[in-house]
């Protein structure tokens, strides 16, 4: 079998396999009491898992065949200006941008509150924050107030009120506070969008009167067009 034919073999069994694949997932979502809003979240959601799922198989395949298989270069983005105040959703399929610009806000001396649907530790631990300057509220559905893992608090905040006045207590206390938001695809799911689009609201004008920050990280294929719009809309910087 000639070098070429080879190529062409293995690329045909990998598209064949990535397309049983997408379909067995679409037969599963399917079989299950979901509504066509939550059907659709969900896909745009698992769509924006393919790199995350890329990365995954690299790494195996570097394992099994003892090789490097180099990730392709990916454009720098332009620096830009954050003011006082300013509102900031940065789009991206994962939050890596979103988390670098907060991490390097906080070495300037300003403190954080990091609300995420992953498990802080792993936000940690992958991000490399300064666990002495930001406060973390983790988005789950566990029935308590709080959770320490590894000598670390966390707290819980499972509904929007809260949550919301878990924010407004934060900057009422740190002039110039940082805050995060890495899930609001989840949200979106638990209270359909304009509640969540209220509670964005809220938040900025917080950030704007405290003279403080909110940075919120999304994928936009993950929630409908129109609403991402009004998302951005709300805020003041887009990256």
């Amino acid at each position: 079998m000639s070098e070429r034919e080879d190529y062409a073999r293995g690329y045909l069994k990998g598209f064949e396999d990535a397309l049983n694949e997408v379909w067995t997932e679409v037969l599963s979502l399917g079989s299950r009491a979901y509504s066509s809003h939550e059907l659709q979240i969900l896909a745009r959601t698992r769509k924006s898992m393919i790199q995350q799922s890329v990365d995954v198989k690299r790494l195996e395949l570097q394992k099994m065949f003892g090789v490097i298989l180099t990730k392709p270069n990916r454009e720098v983005p332009a620096e830009f200006t954050i003011r006082e105040g300013s509102s900031i959703v940065v789009r991206e399929e994962k939050p890596d941008r979103a988390f670098a610009i907060y991490r390097s806000m906080l070495s300037g001396g300003s403190t954080g509150l990091s609300v995420t649907r992953t498990d802080p530790n792993r936000i940690i631990e992958k991000y490399h924050l300064d666990t002495d300057r930001t406060v973390f509220v983790w988005l789950t559905k566990i029935e308590k107030d709080e959770i320490v893992q590894g000598g670390r608090r966390y707290l819980i905040r499972n509904n929007l009120p809260n949550l919301a006045a878990e924010i407004r207590t934060f900057y009422g206390r740190a002039k110039g506070g940082i805050v995060i938001l890495e899930g609001i695809e989840y949200l979106v799911t638990q209270y359909e969008f304009r509640p969540v689009l209220r509670f964005i609201q809220m938040v900025r004008e917080q950030a704007e009167y405290s003279s403080g920050y909110f940075i919120v990280t999304v994928d936009p294929q993950t929630i409908e067009d129109r609403d991402y719009r009004l998302l951005e809309k709300e805020m003041s910087l887009t990256v």
